[in-house]
């Protein structure tokens, strides 16, 4: 009877040892590491990224190369003539860029061999664009152009990047907010830009939008 008791004393004692360690095992399988997590970040962010890129279609054979002219005499205005046209395949509306991937403004006339690019420089260029945080707001042309009606305590802060949106072409990239205040019951900040209007010489327009 004794040897019973020593028997099951055992037994129990090793059940609860490997009750402890199978515990532990599983504790810190199942615990997502460091790294782990950063995998999973990185991942994701490629597939964010594959997906914008299949979007926006930036690839070769997917723009026409067009020469800037000339400015419209409404110089005031700030836009510009391309050497492409209707013959082309251009129509009002499309998207213009500069070195593919810096969103320049918009075609608003369209002739045989020839359009009017109205750009961001124009006092009359209005645009919905989205920031990196996914709040929207107004993109207003203009020599310095601006973005209004930011959406108080929205969490965008100087330096964001700004994109617009366009059918078919989101997230075209156009600058950063800077001198954020407020106005009103929105913010609004001036749209930190690396373009000079007056030396553009060239520009692309994607064929998928």
């Amino acid at each position: 009877m004794k040897l019973n008791y020593k028997v099951i004393l055992t037994l129990l004692i090793l059940f609860l040892i490997g009750f402890y360690f199978k515990s532990k095992f599983s504790f810190f399988l199942n615990k997502p590491s460091v790294t782990k997590r950063l995998l999973l970040e990185n991942i994701s962010l490629k597939e964010e990224l594959k997906e914008v890129k299949e979007r926006v279609g930036f690839k070769e054979g997917k723009f026409l190369k067009a020469k800037v002219y000339a400015f419209s005499p409404f110089n005031d205005q700030k836009n510009i003539l391309i050497n492409l046209g209707r013959n082309d395949g251009l129509k009002e509306g499309q998207s213009v860029l500069l070195e593919k991937k810096i969103f320049l403004g918009k075609i608003t006339k369209v002739f045989s061999h020839q359009s009017e690019v109205e750009t961001i420089f124009s006092l009359n260029f209005k645009e919905p664009v989205i920031f990196q945080n996914k709040t929207q707001a107004l993109l207003v042309g203009g020599i310095f152009p601006k973005v209004k009606y930011i959406p108080l305590q929205s969490g965008v802060k100087n330096g964001d990047e700004i994109y617009v949106l366009r059918q078919n072409l989101p997230y075209l990239y156009v600058g950063k907010i800077e001198n954020l205040k407020k106005e009103s019951s929105f913010e609004e900040g001036t749209v930190s830009i690396d373009i000079n209007y007056k030396k553009i010489n060239e520009v692309f327009v994607p064929q998928n939008n």
